[in-house]
C-alpha cells in the first residue's frame, strides 16, 4: 500500500468521527472539532491530488 492509498483510507476512517462529532449533541465545541477534521481531510487531499 503507498502512501495516497494510506491517507485515503485515514480520509475513509475519519468520515464516522467527523459525523459523531458533528451530529452528536452535547459534545463541547463538537463543531469546531468537526471543521478541523474536515480541514484536515481537505488538506490530505491536496497532498495525495
Amino acid at each position: 500500500m503507498n502512501l495516497p492509498n494510506k491517507i485515503t483510507l485515514f480520509r475513509v476512517i475519519m468520515i464516522p468521527v467527523f459525523l459523531v462529532v458533528y451530529l452528536v449533541p452535547g459534545i463541547p465545541y463538537g463543531n469546531y472539532i468537526a471543521a478541523a477534521i474536515f480541514l484536515i481531510a481537505a488538506f490530505s487531499d491536496f497532498l495525495d491530488g
